[in-house]
């Protein structure tokens, strides 16, 4: 075993705290690759766990104007529920409409795609603003495309696309031993 990947757990973590550790780690990593803070606006399209744990960490920076766009109506519910006020549904409502206003037409300081899918990827893009970081997160599901004016959009706007494949602590062994 390579020394320093080994961590000793202490007794009193219970089983289930110990088991969310990567996803946020996952989370938080996507999250400082987004370098937002206060004041900025952070597009997250797509509602899963990951995503949550982004929208979460990105509270707890103080941010205010965090937009969580899903098509699934549970989704949407699960964040405002959360207290996400800014969330909702792709295939009932304008997300540029929103962004366009919570960002008076700038467009969002960040965006974090959890879709895997071409259409979030290619909004995220067409939604960030000039210099701004969009940052992957979504398992694609299937063949990932652009378009030709999606990808002009990248150039255009010199945008960062990043991505996030584990978190920071990834490949760790744990043990209470």
């Amino acid at each position: 075993m390579q020394q320093g990947k080994f961590i000793v757990l202490p007794e009193s973590l219970k089983e289930d705290e110990v088991s969310v550790a990567t996803p946020e780690a996952i989370g938080l990593r996507a999250f400082r690759k987004c370098n937002v803070g206060q004041g900025d606006t952070l597009l997250i399209y797509g509602i899963d766990n990951i995503c949550m744990l982004v929208a979460q960490w990105a509270r707890k920076a103080g941010m205010k104007n965090i937009v969580l766009a899903d098509k699934d109506d549970e989704m949407v519910e699960a964040a405002r529920a959360l207290g996400f006020s800014l969330a909702l549904n792709v295939s009932s409502e304008d997300l540029g409409k929103l962004v366009g206003y919570s960002t008076e037409g700038r467009g969002a300081d960040a965006c974090v795609e959890g879709t895997g899918e071409s259409e979030g990827l290619a909004e995220c893009i067409n939604l960030a603003k000039v210099g701004s970081t969009v940052v992957c997160v979504g398992l694609p599901k299937g063949e990932m495309n652009l378009s030709e004016s999606t990808y002009q959009e990248i150039r255009r706007k010199e945008l960062t696309v990043a991505g996030v494949w584990k978190g920071e602590g990834e490949g760790l062994v744990w043990s209470r031993e």
